[in-house]
């Protein structure tokens, strides 16, 4: 049985396309490696973007959880479980390109 959250994330991470997923709070665990900063931000939600030039080494299992790494003020490896993960969105704007290198 495949998993379409799954199926849909892995889509968005390969294919270089910025998205946002929203998760349930009361279903990510201690251990999921969300700050609790974060997860107070707004009541019982987290919303994650996910921007292809960040590297999100992200590692897809049909069952369990996502091992994804994110950035709350620095680099850290999370855990979300499949059911904290409420909402994903694709988003085809453009995104600003990076500043040049200063000379």
């Amino acid at each position: 049985m495949t998993n379409p959250r799954a199926d849909l994330l892995r889509s968005l991470i390969e294919s270089g396309t910025s998205g946002l997923m929203v998760l349930a709070v009361e279903h990510l665990g201690e251990t999921s490696g969300i700050p609790a900063d974060a997860a107070q931000a707004a009541p019982g939600l987290v919303a994650i973007d996910l921007k292809p030039s960040y590297p999100l080494n992200a590692a897809f299992s049909d069952e369990g959880a996502l091992r994804i790494d994110l950035s709350f003020g620095g680099a850290r490896t999370c855990w979300i479980p499949w059911g904290a993960i409420i909402q994903v969105t694709a988003s085809f704007a453009p995104e600003a390109p990076a500043p040049a290198p200063k000379k």
